[in-house]
Formats: structure tokens, C-alpha cells, sequence
């Protein structure tokens, strides 16, 4: 029982093995060996997270790594950024939800 608890909670090494695709964490949630095969309340909860928590998190830091690999890509996002801040449409989605967004990043990452 120790060695499965040990096994979850042991992270993967991001230098050697590649990152489940969004699919294999979906099939995860709804028949991964983590709880019964039944579908019952933990099993539901796991499938409720993964759709709330779990995926939109997975894809906004998969397509923030996908940016952050590329200076191009990087720099080309920043300057649109700072066109549409620019706008007064753009002002607001600046200041509501990028700079909240980063702000968030950087408490979690510091």
C-alpha cells in the first residue's frame, strides 16, 4: 500500500518522460485503477475535477509552455498584448484579466 501511495504521489521527470495528452488524463479520470471501477462518488468527483480543475488548467499551461518555448512566439504574444491594451476593449481584458492572471502565476511560482 506504501509503495502505491509513493508511486502517486511521486511527480514525473520532466526531462525524461513526456507529459499524458489531454485524452489519457480524460480516460484517467473516468477508468484509471485510483478508485473502484464502478462509477460512484469518489469516481465522480475525480471525473468533476479533472472537467473544472483539471483541463482547463492542463491547457492554459500547456499552450503557456507552448509560448514560452519560442522567442518568437513569446515576443509575438507580448506585443499583441500590448496592442490590445492599447484599445479600450483591450484596457479592460488587461487589466480584469491578464494582469490578474499573471499576478496569480507569479504567487504560485515564487
Amino acid at each position: 500500500m506504501i509503495d502505491a501511495v509513493l508511486e502517486y504521489v511521486t511527480p514525473p521527470s520532466v526531462l525524461t518522460q513526456p507529459p499524458a495528452s489531454v485524452a489519457e488524463l480524460a480516460a484517467y479520470a473516468k477508468t484509471g485503477e485510483w478508485t473502484a471501477r464502478r462509477y460512484g462518488f469518489v469516481r465522480g468527483a475525480g471525473i468533476w475535477w479533472y472537467r473544472l480543475v483539471g483541463l482547463p488548467y492542463t491547457v492554459w499551461c500547456r499552450y503557456g509552455e507552448w509560448i514560452a518555448q519560442r522567442p518568437g512566439r513569446a515576443i509575438t504574444v507580448l506585443l499583441l498584448i500590448k496592442l490590445l491594451a492599447s484599445t479600450t476593449a483591450g484596457e479592460w481584458v488587461v487589466e480584469h484579466l491578464i494582469v490578474p492572471a499573471g499576478r496569480i502565476a507569479v504567487w504560485l511560482f515564487l
